[in-house]
């Protein structure tokens, strides 16, 4: 994949974390995403299925990453 901001060649590799990952609309940095209230998720991006990752494209050139939710 090429890179939407540089044109550079992308990588591809894993975001990951010791629980679930979150899209929120503010930050939560004392109780974490996990206790934010429904309207602020905007999405969960793992499941247990799918373990503690997401696939992402990172740009080791502008250091941009691109990912699907």
């Amino acid at each position: 994949m090429d890179c939407p901001f540089c044109g550079g060649r992308m990588e591809d590799c894993y975001l990951e974390s010791n629980s679930f990952l979150y899209l929120t609309r503010t930050l939560h940095p004392i109780m974490g995403p996990v206790f934010a209230s429904k309207r602020d998720k905007i999405a969960r991006l793992n499941s247990r299925r799918d373990g503690t990752g997401v696939p992402v494209h990172i740009c080791p050139s502008c250091r941009k990453v691109v990912f699907s939710y």
